[in-house]
């Protein structure tokens, strides 16, 4: 009798197991509302293609690959304002963009702005200090964190999220030479104290990293961005295209959002909230709103 009982609570727990990892990988689509593809009086050119995106206050912030240059825009009116140009890196992808909170001045609208290049040779974000005049906008260089080098972390293609919030940094890759999704290649996370900007070059290391964890791997991270200590991303391109929450603590995703589903159709690149919703650019510089129900 002890040993069916035995058996019965293992297969209960397994059962449970089984249930809550279903439920963690499901699609959860139904919990997300799509209101509009929101669409710019005006739009920057750009010779290659949109990349990562920031917002703060009304401000859009639309970066380009290679760093081409930035358009910054008025939410609200839906004005473009302002374009900063700089000379071209081919290594400069600004795959993802974020405001911190903390300021290069106390004096200064804006906190400092991450960007982060998502490339294995330029293994860094840039942080600027952006300032105001009117609508023209001024982008200063502060300072260039650079992450552990691919080639001895293991951790390939790094992109970091910025929370301002909890002062932290989270800087992911995959384990792999490749961003696609496979069996075998993983996405590595790893958690780090968010440098001040007393120093112009500051080098994260391995070990300095509070703590790691992966996660089975997802095909392309894209942009995102953090909020309440969890991570909000886009990832994939053509028909594999998804919408995630990480939640470090859990150390898995705890929603699965397919959004070819909700009419979004070309790879996605650049997340951003605003007023509660949430703000996605594409790589062709469409923009998609919507909400997540949580």
């Amino acid at each position: 009798m002890k040993k069916k009982i035995v058996s019965l609570i293992l297969i209960t727990a397994l059962v449970a197991c089984a249930l809550l990892l279903f439920t963690a990988c499901a699609d959860d689509t139904k919990r997300l509302s799509f209101k509009a593809e929101v669409s710019f009086r005006e739009t920057h050119e750009v010779e290659r293609s949109y990349q990562g995106a920031a917002a703060y206050g009304k401000y859009f912030f639309q970066f380009s690959d290679h760093m081409e240059n930035v358009g910054v825009y008025d939410i609200e009116q839906g004005a473009l304002l302002c374009v900063r140009s700089w000379e071209m890196n081919e290594l400069y992808h600004c795959n993802n963009a974020n405001f911190g909170i903390k300021k290069y001045s106390e004096q200064d609208e804006f906190p400092l702005l991450y960007v982060s290049m998502e490339n294995i040779d330029a293994h860094l974000a840039l942080v600027f200090r952006v300032q105001r005049a009117g609508n023209d906008f001024s982008f200063t260089k502060v300072q260039t964190v650079i992450y552990p080098d691919p080639r001895q972390s293991g951790v390939y293609y790094p992109n970091c999220m910025i929370d301002g919030q909890n002062d932290r940094m989270y800087v992911m890759g995959y384990t792999e030479y490749s961003y696609m999704k496979s069996k075998s290649n993983r996405i590595k996370v790893s958690e780090f104290v968010l440098p001040d900007c007393s120093s112009e070059i500051v080098e994260l290391r391995s070990e300095d990293a509070l703590f790691s964890f992966e996660i089975d791997s997802v095909t392309a991270t894209q942009g995102g961005l953090v909020k309440n200590g969890k991570i909000y991303q886009v990832y994939g391109f053509k028909n594999d295209i998804t919408f995630r929450i990480l939640d470090p603590k859990e150390k898995g995703f705890t929603a699965v959002v397919n959004l070819p589903k909700n009419k979004f159709k070309r790879e996605p690149e650049g997340m951003v909230e605003y007023n509660g919703d949430f703000y996605c650019a594409d790589v062709t510089g469409a923009v998609y709103k919507f909400s997540l129900t949580e």
